[in-house]
């Protein structure tokens, strides 16, 4: 189901978020220069730093963190890469 002229909602969602950060923009317009998979493992590395920070300040074994995680992990499943790079280069 596509959503706002993008294939879907994750994708829009993702590409909303990054440009709408100064330092999230410019670190994706980086890895979007390198290719799909490096700003697919960009941003999959700020989730799991992310996800680190929240552990240490209640706890890692808190099971919220791991259904978070999962939940993340799993809507960046459906995100189209190669969509989201075209459109970052169009910036």
């Amino acid at each position: 189901m596509t959503y706002n002229g993008w294939t879907n909602y994750e994708t829009w969602v993702l590409y909303t978020h990054l440009t709408n950060d100064e330092g999230l923009y410019h670190g994706a317009l980086t890895a979007a220069r390198e290719g799909p998979g490096v700003l697919r493992e960009r941003v999959l590395d700020t989730l799991d730093n992310l996800v680190s920070v929240a552990g240490d300040r209640v706890g890692s074994s808190d099971p919220v963190l791991a259904l978070l995680r999962d939940l993340m992990l799993t809507s960046l499943q459906n995100v189209s890469w190669g969509e989201l790079v075209e459109a970052l280069k169009e910036e």
